[in-house]
């Protein structure tokens, strides 16, 4: 793994980072709910390009 900089590493701890997090999942269904659209998507994307 190459190593970072310390400029680089003094850069982003400068920066006012904004996370965005969604709720947690309500129950197991909505997981695999979830992957299977996640995967869909992706699976869709790299056919097409």
């Amino acid at each position: 793994m190459p190593t970072l900089s310390k400029k680089l590493i003094n850069n982003l701890f400068k920066k006012d980072w904004v996370v965005y997090a969604k709720r947690p999942f309500s129950h197991t269904g909505s997981v695999i709910e979830y992957l299977g659209r996640y995967t869909h998507k992706i699976g869709y994307l790299l056919t097409t390009e």
